[in-house]
């Protein structure tokens, strides 16, 4: 198989939200508000879960559309 972008992001691991909060030194709680706002996730079955790539964009987006909040 060709390492490609899009074979990379197939290739990207699903985090809980325990695993993602750890990767960026916040608490689950803050996961969950932002999870509220639109942080992206995608839900297995009573679980979601987080690709680092898409929740970093997410942020990076978030923080110079509202004046890095």
């Amino acid at each position: 198989m060709i390492n490609t972008p899009t074979t990379q992001y197939y290739k990207e691991a699903w985090l809980t939200k325990k695993e993602i909060a750890k990767h960026f030194s916040f608490s689950t709680r803050w996961v969950e508000k932002r999870v509220c706002e639109g942080l992206p996730h995608a839900q297995f079955g009573a679980q979601k879960r987080f690709r680092i790539s898409e929740c970093e964009a997410w942020l990076m987006g978030r923080s110079t559309s509202n004046g890095n909040r």
